[in-house]
């Protein structure tokens, strides 16, 4: 599962930043816990982001690390030790873990996340 999750991982990075998501203006690869997506928006729109995922099938927190439960993909705010590392950048960056989905499905939540943004 996990080489399955890092692969999906790495595929919506490089599509991320070749411009999938208009509203995307780039996309890094984290090791927080797991493999994960650092998003970060064109504006401060991460935590409206936040708010539209779930309506659309995002998980709004994690169930559990690595939890046979997390099936949809997880849309969540930055950890502690980012915000840390980072000031400011929880107001335009969000990170996304696909956990068990395509890169279709994740996309998909965030392009209908980001429409009235």
């Amino acid at each position: 599962m996990h080489a399955v999750q890092a692969g999906v991982t790495e595929r919506l990075c490089f599509m991320l930043n070749q411009g999938a998501i208009p509203q995307v203006k780039h996309a890094i690869i984290a090791n927080a816990q797991s493999k994960v997506l650092l998003v970060t928006f064109q504006k401060p729109i991460a935590s409206q982001v936040l708010e539209n995922a779930p309506r659309f099938g995002a998980l709004p927190w994690p169930v559990g690390a690595e939890s046979k439960y997390e099936i949809p993909p997880l849309f969540y705010r930055l950890s502690g030790t980012f915000r840390e590392a980072d000031p400011g950048a929880e107001h335009d960056t969000n990170r996304i873990n696909p956990n068990r989905n395509g890169e279709e499905t994740v996309l998909r939540i965030l392009r209908e996340s980001c429409l009235t943004l």
